[in-house]
């Protein structure tokens, strides 16, 4: 039997276990697991990198990331509407 959002009553019970499971264990393995490392070229290759202003480094993204990994290093990707050099300095 399904409920109003369509989830059936079986697999329910079974996401409710899961988060039971999930709950029982100790803070510090819950944290372990619950974030996956991705290695993101150029960005991860050197420990840190400083840049004198945001224009700098939105240049430096466009200049040295890939198109894929530049759009959300340049921190566009929270408005993807909103234009370079628009924001408050």
């Amino acid at each position: 039997m399904e409920n109003e959002a369509g989830v059936r009553d079986g697999d329910r019970r079974t996401w409710e276990e899961e988060f039971a499971a999930a709950a029982r264990r100790p803070l510090a393995v819950r944290l372990r697991y619950a974030f996956l490392r991705t290695y993101k070229p150029i960005l991860d290759d050197a420990p840190f990198r400083s840049f004198e202003r945001m224009a700098d480094y939105r240049q430096w993204c466009e200049t040295q990331l890939p198109s894929w990994l530049e759009r959300f290093a340049a921190g566009s990707h929270t408005n993807p509407k909103r234009q370079r050099g628009t924001g408050p300095r």
